[in-house]
C-alpha cells in the first residue's frame, strides 16, 4: 500500500487489528459487551446505519484503547501507523509475540520505552480520556446518585464556614513573615513594646484655603479636645479613658499629644487655656516663634502647623495637625481599639456641628476596620454578576424556544459554581486559612468566569459531537439541504425510541463527549490550579490566602462540572430528546408539530446569539483571513511589535501600593490621607537605630554609637536632628558630675564618663527624683532596657525623623540607604553577634519591593516548567507543547508591559496576580491545540488541522471569553479601589491579550509549524518510528 492511502482504509485496517489483538490479550469480555450494545443500536435504527457507523467505530476504538495496557497501546498504534504508511503488513500473531517479548526487555529499554510512550504517544491523555469516558457514562446512567453525592460533598465542606475567621490587620495581611524587617520588628516590639498607636486630626478652615489660625477655630479645637479626653469606654468590665491608655514619659506627666494648642498651655492647671487664646492679640506671632511643650521640650512647629514659609507674613493661611499617642502593649491593645472606635464615632457625629472649622481624621484601627467592612460591602455586585451570568448562559447555550433553550442548565451551572466556591471557602476555614477582602471579592468573579468557560465547552461539545467528528473525517462540504435532511432522519429515528433507548443514546454520547473534551478541560483548569499554587508560595499573607482559596475553588469547580454538571447535561439532553419544555418538564410537545412551527423568530438578534453563527463567522471569515499566506506574516509582525512595546513598558514600571489603593470608595480615610499629603507631606516617619547588649561604659562603644548617629543625620533622607539618650546623658553628666569625669587622652576637649560610674549615674539621669532629675532624662526611660538581674543594658535606641517621602520608591530607597550606612559598622551582628539595625514602622511594608522582580521571575519560571510537563503529558507533542509555552511567554510579557503603560504600578499584588493571569491565558490556548491533535485529523495538512481546531473550539473560546468579560466588568462597579483599578484593568488586559493570541496568533503559528502530519499527536517522525522498531525488535535479537 502506498503512503498516500486514504485515512479511512487505514483506520478500518487498524480497527480490525485492534479487535484481533484484544481477543489475544484477554479483553474479549469488554469487546463482546460493546458489540452487543452496537447490535442493539443497529436494530433500533436500521435506516441510519450509514450515518452512525463511523461514530460507533470510533467508540469501539476508544473503549479498546482505554482497556489496553500501556505496552499494548504503543504497539497497536505503531502497527497501525506502519500499515497506513505502507511500510509493512502486520501479522496479528506477531503482535501477540511482541507483547510477550516485552517482558524480556532489560530495565533500561523498558524505561526508555515507557518514557517514549508517555511523552511522545500521549498515553496519559489516552488513559485520562478512557477514564473520563467511563465517568461520563456513569454520570448519565446514575444522574441523581451523582448529583446527590457531589452535592453532599460540597455542602458538607461548606459547613466549615462556621469556623471561618476574617483577617483585616494590615501587618497580618501585607507583611511577609520571612523578610528581615519582620524579624527586626518582632525584636523591637518585644524589647521596647510595639510602636505607638497614632490617632490624628487635621483641622482646616470651613472654606478650603481660608485661614484656620483664628480665635474661634482654636476655641473649637479646644472644645473638641475636651470632648476627646472625656470619651469613656467599657472593655472587659473596666472603664477606659484617653488618660488610661495614652503614652506618658513619666507617671506624673500629662498625655503626650502634639497639637498647636500647646502654644497656649497653662502650666499651673496643666491644661490648654481658653483664656490665653482669647487674650492673645497676635496669634500668628505666637505660632511663628519658639515655645515649649508641656514637658518643657521645644515645640516642633512643622509637626503641628502646615509649613510657614515666612515668619513675618501674616497673610499665610495655615492648618493644624493634632496627634495623640496611645500605648500599643498586649495588655492595652483591646481597650485601645475599643476607645479608638468610639473616638471615630464621636468625631463623625461632631463633624457636621462644627461652624468655624472642618476636620479630617483617622485612627490606628481605621484601615483594619475599613478592610473588614469591605468583605460584605460589595455583595450586591457579586449577586448581580451571577444573575447576569445566569441569563447570559441560559440564552447562549441553547435556542430561544421552549424545548431547545438551556435555562435549567444555566441555573444548574451557576449554582454549581456557587456551591463550589462556598465549599472551597469552607474547606479553607477547616484548615485555618482565614478570609481576606481580596478573597471574598475576587474569587467569586474569577471562578465564575473560568467555570462558565468550561460549561460552554461541555454543553456545546455534547450537542455538536457528531458534527465535529464528521467535519474532522470528511471535511465541511455538507450542504445546508443535506444537513437538514440528516437532521430530519435523526429526529425520526429518535422518535421511534423508547425512554430506555434514549437513555442509552445519552449515555454513550456523554462518554464520548468527556473522552473528547475532558483532557483539555483538565489541562486548562489544572494550569489554573498550578498558577494559584505557585502564587501561594509568596510571602504576602493576603495573596497566600487568596491563592489557596482560589485554587481550592478551581478544583471543586472542575470536580463538580465533570460529575454533577455532566449529570444535569444528561438529564437535560434526555428532556430535549423527549421534547419536554425547558423549566416546565412536565409538558411534552409533539415532535412533528413542534418542528414545523419552530421556524418562527428569525430576528438577527436571535441568530447572533446562536453558536452556529459564531462558528460560521470563524469558519467562513476569520479563518481564511488570518491563514492567508500574506496576512500570516503580517500577524506575526504585529504581535512581535506588540511584544517589543511591552518589553519597553516593563522597563518603565514604577513601584507602589498606597493606602488609598486598598480603601473602599467613600471611606473617610481617603480624604484624610489626601489632606495629610497636601499639607503635611513634609513630615516623615521616625527612624530608630537599635543596639543590642554591648559594653556601653566603654569609650569605643560610645564613639561608635555617636558615629552612627552622625551618619544617620547625614543621610539625604533624614532630618538633621537625632534624639539620642547618650548625647543628653553626657550633657547631663557634664553639668552634674563634671569634676568627676575623665579627660579623653586623644581629644582633651572631650570628657569621658568613668566606666564604674556609668550605670549609677545613668539611673539617676533617668529617675523621677527632683533633686537629680534631668529635664530630658525621664523622656528617655523607654529608650533603654536593663537586665533585671545584673542591671546591665540589654538594648537601647536613638531616633530621628525622615524627610517627607512622597513615593513608594523613596520609602524603599530611604530604607536601603540607612541600612547601607549601618551594615558596615563593627557592631553589626555578623561581626559581634549582637543586634544592630535601623528600624522604622513602615519597613515591613516596603522591604518586599527589593525582591519583587526576582519573585515575579521565579514564580513565572516555576509555572512554565510545570505547565510544560503537564502539556507534554496530555498533548503528547513537543511541538504543540512548545507552541503553548511560547505563546504563554508572549502573553505574560505583553500583559505586564501594557499594564505598566496603563498606570498599574508594580507591587506584591500584581506579582501574585500574574500567577492568576497565567491561568486566564492557559484557559484558551490548550483547547485549540488539543483540538488540532484530534486522532481523526491524522494525515491532514497543517491548515486543515488549524481550520478544524478553530471551527470546533473557536466558538467555545469566544463564548468563554465573553462570559469572562461579563464577570470582569462587574469589578469596575466595586467600592474597593484596588478592584476598580488594579484587578479590573489587569484582568481585562489579560483577557484581551489571551483571546487575541488564541484566536489570531495561535492559528497562524500552528499553520506554519505543523507542516508534517507525522509530527502531531500520533506515531511521530520517521526517526521516532525507527526508535519504536528498535525497541520492538531488540528482544528477538537477544
Amino acid at each position: 500500500m502506498s503512503s498516500s492511502s486514504s485515512p479511512s482504509s487505514s483506520s478500518s485496517s487498524s480497527s480490525q487489528e485492534h479487535h484481533h489483538h484484544t481477543r489475544h490479550t484477554g479483553k474479549h469480555r469488554n469487546h463482546e459487551h460493546h458489540s452487543r450494545h452496537d447490535h442493539k443500536h443497529n436494530e433500533i435504527a436500521p435506516e441510519n446505519n450509514r450515518e452512525n457507523s463511523s461514530s460507533r467505530s470510533r467508540h469501539e476504538k476508544d473503549e479498546e484503547q482505554g482497556s489496553k495496557t500501556t505496552t499494548d497501546i504503543m504497539i497497536a498504534d505503531e502497527q497501525s501507523a506502519k500499515s497506513a504508511d505502507g511500510n509493512e503488513t502486520e501479522n496479528p500473531s506477531q503482535s501477540s509475540v511482541s507483547v510477550e517479548g516485552t517482558e524480556k526487555l532489560p530495565w533500561s529499554m523498558r524505561l526508555k520505552k515507557f518514557f517514549y510512550g508517555v511523552f511522545r504517544e500521549a498515553l496519559l491523555a489516552k488513559l485520562l480520556a478512557a477514564l473520563l469516558a467511563k465517568l461520563g457514562r456513569f454520570n448519565s446512567r446514575h444522574p441523581f446518585l451523582v448529583i446527590g453525592i457531589g452535592s453532599t460533598i460540597a455542602i458538607g465542606l461548606a459547613f466549615g464556614l462556621f469556623a471561618a475567621e476574617v483577617e483585616s490587620r494590615p501587618v497580618a495581611l501585607w507583611v511577609p513573615a520571612h523578610i528581615r524587617s519582620n524579624e527586626e520588628r518582632k525584636f523591637y516590639d518585644k524589647t521596647f513594646s510595639p510602636f505607638f498607636r497614632i490617632e490624628q486630626i487635621i483641622t482646616t478652615a470651613p472654606a478650603e484655603g481660608d485661614n484656620a489660625l483664628e480665635t474661634d477655630t482654636l476655641l473649637e479645637m479646644l472644645e473638641l479636645e475636651n470632648l476627646v479626653y472625656n470619651i469613656s469606654v467599657m472593655h472587659q468590665g473596666r472603664s477606659y479613658t484617653l488618660n488610661d491608655i495614652c503614652y506618658r514619659p513619666t507617671s506624673f506627666a500629662p498625655c503626650v499629644a502634639q497639637t498647636v494648642l500647646d502654644y497656649w498651655y497653662d502650666k499651673p492647671t496643666q491644661k490648654h487655656s481658653a483664656q490665653k487664646i482669647e487674650d492673645d492679640t497676635d496669634l500668628f506671632y505666637t505660632v511663628a516663634h519658639a515655645a515649649k511643650t508641656p514637658l518643657g521640650n521645644p515645640i516642633m512647629r512643622d509637626n503641628v502647623v502646615s509649613p510657614i514659609l515666612n515668619d513675618i507674613n501674616p497673610t499665610l493661611k495655615p492648618c493644624f495637625l493634632t496627634t495623640y499617642l496611645v500605648r500599643n502593649t498586649d495588655e492595652l491593645r483591646g481597650a485601645a481599639e475599643t476607645w479608638e472606635r468610639e473616638w471615630l464615632k464621636v468625631l463623625e457625629a461632631k463633624q457636621p456641628l462644627l461652624n468655624r472649622s472642618s476636620i479630617w481624621y483617622a485612627a490606628e484601627v481605621s484601615i483594619q476596620d475599613e478592610l473588614k467592612k469591605e468583605i460584605s460591602a460589595d455583595s450586591y455586585v457579586i449577586a448581580s454578576s451571577y444573575i447576569i451570568m445566569f441569563i447570559y448562559v441560559g440564552i447562549t447555550l441553547g435556542k430561544l424556544n421552549p424545548v431547545h433553550s438551556k435555562f435549567i442548565i444555566g441555573f444548574a451551572g451557576v449554582f454549581i459554581i456557587v456551591i463550589a466556591i462556598v465549599s472551597a471557602f469552607g474547606f479553607s476555614s477547616l484548615i485555618s486559612i482565614p478570609f481576606s477582602p481580596i478573597s471574598a471579592q475576587v474569587v467569586p468573579f474569577l471562578v465564575l468566569a473560568t467555570g462558565i468557560d468550561d460549561m460552554f465547552i461541555i454543553v456545546n461539545g455534547y450537542h455538536e459531537l457528531e458534527e465535529n467528528e464528521r467535519a474532522a473525517e470528511e471535511g465541511e462540504n455538507e450542504s445546508e439541504e443535506e444537513k437538514a435532511e440528516r437532521a430530519r432522519k435523526e429526529r425520526k429515528r429518535l422518535k421511534s425510541m423508547s425512554s430506555k433507548e434514549l437513555w442509552a443514546v445519552v449515555e454513550e454520547k456523554m462518554g464520548r463527549t468527556l473522552a473528547h473534551i475532558g483532557p483539555s478541560l483538565t489541562l486548562s483548569q489544572g494550569s489554573n490550579f498550578i498558577g494559584m499554587m505557585v502564587g501561594s508560595v509568596t510571602g504576602m499573607p493576603a495573596m497566600n490566602m487568596f491563592c489557596w482559596q482560589a485554587g481550592f475553588a478551581v478544583i471543586m469547580v472542575l470536580f463538580l462540572e465533570l460529575t454533577v454538571f455532566c449529570s444535569f447535561v444528561a438529564l437535560d439532553a434526555f428532556r430535549e430528546l423527549s421534547y419536554r419544555v425547558d423549566l416546565l418538564c412536565c409538558i411534552k410537545l409533539d415532535p412533528e408539530k413542534y418542528e414545523s412551527k419552530s421556524v418562527a423568530c428569525d430576528c438577527k438578534c436571535k441568530k447572533w446569539l446562536q453558536m452556529g453563527i459564531v462558528r460560521k463567522f470563524i469558519s467562513d471569515y476569520l479563518t481564511p483571513f488570518i491563514l492567508h499566506k500574506y496576512f500570516r506574516w503580517g500577524v506575526i509582525g504585529v504581535f512581535l511589535a506588540l511584544f517589543g512595546v511591552s518589553i519597553w513598558g516593563t522597563t518603565t514600571a514604577e513601584m507602589g501600593l498606597g493606602v488609598n489603593d486598598v480603601m473602599p470608595r467613600g471611606s473617610y480615610v481617603v480624604p484624610f490621607n489626601d489632606h495629610r499629603e497636601d499639607y503635611f507631606g513634609h513630615l516623615g516617619p521616625p527612624v530608630y537605630l537599635v543596639f543590642g547588649e554591648h559594653a556601653y561604659e566603654t569609650n569605643e562603644i560610645q564613639d561608635e554609637i555617636t558615629s552612627l548617629e552622625d551618619s544617620l543625620a547625614a543621610s539625604e533622607y533624614t532630618q538633621d536632628k537625632i534624639l539620642s539618650w547618650l548625647d543628653d546623658y553626657i550633657v547631663w553628666c557634664v553639668s552634674m558630675h563634671g569634676k568627676n569625669m575623665t579627660i579623653d587622652p586623644i581629644n582633651p576637649t572631650k570628657r569621658r564618663i568613668p566606666p564604674a560610674d556609668f550605670l549609677p549615674w545613668l539611673h539617676d539621669f533617668l529617675s523621677d527624683n527632683v533633686t537629680t532629675m534631668s529635664p530630658l532624662g525621664p523622656s528617655h526611660k523607654e529608650d533603654i532596657t536593663f537586665d533585671p538581674v545584673t542591671g546591665n543594658i540589654t538594648a537601647s535606641r536613638v531616633f530621628g525623623y525622615y524627610i517627607g517621602l512622597t513615593s513608594s520608591q523613596m520609602y524603599v530607597d530611604a530604607m536601603n540607604e540607612v541600612r547601607d550606612r549601618t551594615d558596615p559598622s563593627p557592631l553589626h551582628p555578623d561581626k559581634v553577634g549582637k543586634p544592630l539595625f535601623p528600624y522604622s514602622v513602615y519597613y515591613v511594608f516596603f522591604e518586599q519591593y527589593n525582591i519583587l522582580w526576582f519573585e515575579l521571575l521565579q514564580n513565572f519560571l516555576i509555572t512554565l516548567v510545570i505547565i510544560f510537563v503537564v502539556c507534554l503529558l496530555l498533548l503528547g507533542s513537543w511541538i504543540g507543547t512548545t507552541i503553548v509555552i511560547v505563546l504563554l511567554i508572549l502573553e505574560q510579557v505583553d500583559i505586564l508591559g501594557l499594564a505598566t503603560l496603563w498606570g498599574i504600578n508594580m507591587n506584591p499584588v500584581v506579582v501574585c496576580n500574574m500567577c492568576m493571569v497565567t491561568g486566564i491565558c492557559v484557559e484558551f490556548t490548550p483547547h485549540i491545540v488539543w483540538a488540532a491533535g484530534t486522532r481523526e485529523l491524522k494525515g491532514k495538512s497543517a491548515k486543515e488541522k488549524t481550520r478544524y481546531a478553530l471551527r470546533e473550539m473557536g466558538p467555545n473560546v469566544t463564548q468563554g471569553a465573553f462570559s469572562t468579560l461579563l464577570g470582569i466588568i462587574v469589578l469596575s462597579f466595586a467600592k474597593y479601589e484596588l478592584f476598580r483599578t488594579l484587578f479590573f484593568r489587569l484582568y481585562l488586559l489579560s483577557l484581551g491579550i489571551a483571546f487575541l493570541h488564541a484566536v489570531v496568533l495561535l492559528p497562524v503559528v500552528m499553520s506554519i509549524f505543523l507542516r508534517s502530519p507525522k509530527t502531531w499527536c500520533k506515531s511521530g517522525s520517521e526517526k521516532n518510528d525507527a526508535v519504536m522498531v528498535e525497541l520492538e525488535t531488540k528482544p528477538s535479537s537477544q
